[in-house]
């Protein structure tokens, strides 16, 4: 049995059912990631599992153990959730320190634990500052510091960097990977951010509307997505209706490939195990080093192509161009 187990969950608020069957495992160690749009029930899971919400049927074990009934302060579980939950009137020491002092330790043992836990996220200097006082980076690593002061065999973490600035946000996210390292905890991460999952996982668990799509390394869930769903929620991937499949490949099946794997070129490329089509530059959308262009065929079917930018090779709207490919790249569903 793994570390965490998630056998046949299903959880329903009134007629809504939220989660549909889930099982899944989670290794000891691993910093794994819940990934999907607003109401899939990602949260709901993280919820669940904490034991902030009860589940309808299924069982949820820990490390061996059925937890499924077990109040919540006796899972040995932390969460941070997307707000804080700073108490505004206390400072950084006294927010650090309250699970402790809940626990009646002897102050000695407590101040020398919050020292420690504050060095460790950088904070030690902010000990007096209540939480009007930090900023956003401060305040999560506030939470992050009283989450791990109790020494949690399991972190649970709702989207805590939706509120934070982009550029801040890449810096917390390495950062919390070094702590989740230097702990040794299993870490759950709920995010709707398909790039955060990505750079942050070691398996990631896609969910569709209470439905668990797959669950894979960041690279499999990139390269193979299992379904279409997966292959229009990751990384961009033109997806083709078995019709447009049928003009431009001849495949008659719903179709995907990256757009990476798209080559724009004056000419068809020769060879069996190529394909091309004839298309028009209706659009051009840069990223940074990329360029994305997107491309309508003939027949009006749209794909998106992305090119490494060079001053050299830049296209236009409006410019007639063909779509080259390699016919292995092609993902077909069945």
């Amino acid at each position: 049995m793994s570390y965490i187990e998630i056998q046949n969950v299903r959880k329903s608020f009134g007629d809504h059912e939220v989660l549909r069957d889930v099982s899944l495992s989670i290794e000891e160690h691993e910093f794994v990631s819940f990934l999907g749009s607003s109401g899939c029930g990602k949260t709901t899971l993280l919820r669940c599992i904490v034991g902030l919400e009860s589940i309808d049927s299924g069982r949820i074990f820990l490390d061996g153990r059925d937890i499924t009934h077990v109040p919540p302060q006796q899972r040995g579980i932390s969460m941070i959730f997307q707000q804080y939950c700073l108490f505004p009137t206390m400072n950084l020491y006294n927010n650090v320190s309250f699970g402790l002092r809940m626990q009646k330790l002897p102050k000695a043992e407590i101040k020398d634990r919050v020292e420690k836990v504050l060095d460790i996220v950088n904070m030690r200097e902010h000990i007096n500052k209540y939480p009007y006082q930090m900023s956003g980076g401060e305040q999560q690593r506030a939470a992050l510091a009283r989450a791990l002061i109790m020494n949690p065999k399991v972190l649970l973490l709702d989207e805590p960097f939706s509120a934070i600035d982009a550029k801040l946000r890449k810096d917390l996210q390495v950062y919390l990977k070094e702590i989740h390292k230097q702990f040794g905890m299993t870490s759950i991460f709920v995010t709707h951010d398909q790039e955060e999952a990505m750079r942050m996982s070691d398996r990631i668990h896609l969910f569709n509307q209470g439905i668990l799509e797959q669950s894979d390394s960041p690279y499999e869930i990139y390269a193979r997505p299992r379904t279409p769903f997966v292959a229009s929620f990751i990384g961009s991937y033109n997806l083709f209706t078995a019709e447009e499949a049928r003009v431009l490949f001849g495949t008659e099946k719903i179709t995907a490939i990256r757009p990476e794997l798209l080559r724009l070129s004056d000419a068809p490329e020769p060879g069996e195990e190529s394909l091309s089509f004839a298309g028009t530059i209706v659009n051009e959308i840069p990223q940074g080093s990329i360029i994305r262009y997107v491309v309508r065929s003939a027949s009006g079917i749209e794909c998106k192509v992305d090119e490494l930018f060079t001053s050299d090779s830049h296209r236009s709207v409006g410019d007639e161009v063909t779509v080259c490919l390699f016919k292995k790249d092609l993902i077909i569903y069945e």
